[in-house]
């Protein structure tokens, strides 16, 4: 993303660690807060099996979930 903004090629919204990390050259403009982050969600079929990978990236979130939960109800 920084590389096609960078040859005016778009914008793009990017992490503070991604516009500071070494690259080519970009202009930044500070945002006034940060954006609410989209949810995400897992869709799967049902009666089909999961791929290995499917099942670990499921395990994964499940994990990154749970460990979200107790921040979220502050």
């Amino acid at each position: 993303m920084r590389e096609l903004a960078a040859a005016g090629l778009g914008v793009a919204l990017i992490a503070g660690s991604a516009a500071d990390a070494p690259g080519p050259a970009i202009a930044v403009c500070q945002l006034r807060r940060a954006p609410r982050h989209p949810s995400i969600g897992l869709i799967r079929q049902r009666g089909r099996p999961l791929t290995p990978a499917a099942q670990a990236f499921q395990a994964h979130i499940a994990r990154i979930a749970a460990a979200a939960l107790p921040q979220l109800r502050r």
